[in-house]
């Protein structure tokens, strides 16, 4: 299927140089955003650079440190999900009755430090960004937007093509995304021209499962874990242990903020 006609899905990769999988944190909608208070008011969304050179090795890490706690991976006969939530909430998978909660955050820091990927993220201040617009930008498409452009950035400085990779979201709210996504390539925006868009030769969306719920797609997973800790950061200004072992990773590290950090309006 041509990824430019319809949102699709990618199985395998090839002639392609790096993947960069998105995902979010806190919700995209500005349906009364000037109620929102310093708790809700952040979008935060996350690009992590996924060099093909190291992607097997990364996919046999992942797979090595999800079958040290569930047998097989598995869970209720499903591919474990590093989901941020229930980590957080201690549920499902993550139950500290199941899994010796303590060493599988150990682990999980462990590996996140390991790995040799890029971040890129961008967070938004949605109280501010209505109020300060009549108009306000989706801040899902705006965030991914701030994203590109550094990716694309490094493509150009490495000569490299990339793919994006997005979490499916809905049919309708795919296509939206992916008309947004193919006028950038094609028309560049106010900053830049379409030449500096050009190394991306395609984007897909991905659920995080396979529909079977044998497999999972896990660069969103490690993109998902990864945009909390920046969301949590942006949110309180605090470096916690989570957010110290992804740090150096980060793209412009140390001089991150306005690079590899990206906060607005």
């Amino acid at each position: 299927m041509d990824w430019k006609s319809e949102p699709a899905i990618i199985d395998s990769l090839s002639d392609v140089d790096c993947l960069l999988a998105i995902d979010e944190n806190g919700t995209s909608t500005l349906k009364n955003a000037h109620l929102l208070n310093d708790n809700n008011k952040l979008f935060t969304i996350t690009g992590t650079y996924f060099d093909m050179n190291y992607y097997n090795q990364i996919m046999e890490q992942v797979v090595e440190f999800k079958e040290s706690f569930w047998l097989n991976g598995m869970y209720k006969e499903k591919r474990v999900l590093l989901h941020s939530k229930d980590l957080r909430k201690k549920q499902g998978a993550f139950n500290p009755k199941i899994v010796d909660y303590p060493d599988l955050i150990n682990e999980l820091d462990e590996l996140l430090s390991s790995l040799p990927i890029k971040i890129y993220s961008a967070s938004i201040d949605k109280r501010a960004h209505f109020a300060k617009y009549v108009t306000p930008f989706p801040v899902y498409e705006l965030g991914v937007e701030f994203i590109i452009e550094r990716f694309c950035f490094e493509l150009r400085r490495k000569g490299k093509k990339g793919i994006v990779l997005l979490e499916s979201r809905g049919r309708k709210e795919d296509y939206f995304v992916l008309e947004k996504m193919k006028k950038l390539l094609e028309t560049g925006n106010d900053y830049n021209d379409c030449d500096n868009f050009s190394n991306i030769i395609g984007v897909y969306f991905n659920p995080k499962r396979t529909r079977n719920g044998k497999q999972s797609y896990w660069p969103l997973e490690i993109s998902d874990i990864i945009s909390y800790r920046i969301h949590n950061y942006v949110k309180t200004g605090v470096k916690d242990s989570g957010f110290v072992y992804i740090e150096d990773k980060i793209f412009g590290y140390p001089s991150y903020e306005g690079r590899g950090i990206k906060t607005f309006p």
